[in-house]
């Protein structure tokens, strides 16, 4: 895992990644870390708290799931894939991601 400063860097080079936007909400909100929370919220949680080591694993849950939130679970956990080395696994969240037919126009590269 690369150091936090490195993360967050890379992080805020994407004004428009709905995870990340919606992970500073939660810190402008003070949002606490409820217990009936989504797998997907509390990745969020985590990486407003800047806390990456549990992120893989709430997404993986959210996506298993089939929670709400999964494109975007996945779209995140595809992130810290690539931020840790794990193409092959990056790559693949990264493409179901851009599959979506659902797909928010600001995760697209147009």
């Amino acid at each position: 895992m690369p150091s936090k400063h490195f993360i967050r860097t890379y992080l805020n080079s994407f004004l428009n990644d709905p995870a990340i936007n919606q992970s500073k909400d939660l810190v402008s909100q003070q949002n606490d870390h409820s217990d009936d929370s989504s797998a997907y919220q509390k990745a969020l949680q985590k990486l407003a708290a800047e806390e990456f080591e549990g992120i893989v694993d709430l997404c993986s849950k959210e996506i298993s799931q089939n929670g709400d939130k999964a494109t975007e679970a996945r779209l995140l956990r595809g992130t810290i894939y690539f931020l840790c080395n794990q193409q092959t696994e990056a790559l693949e969240d990264l493409n179901q991601v851009l599959a979506a037919e659902m797909l928010d126009k600001r995760v697209t590269f147009d």
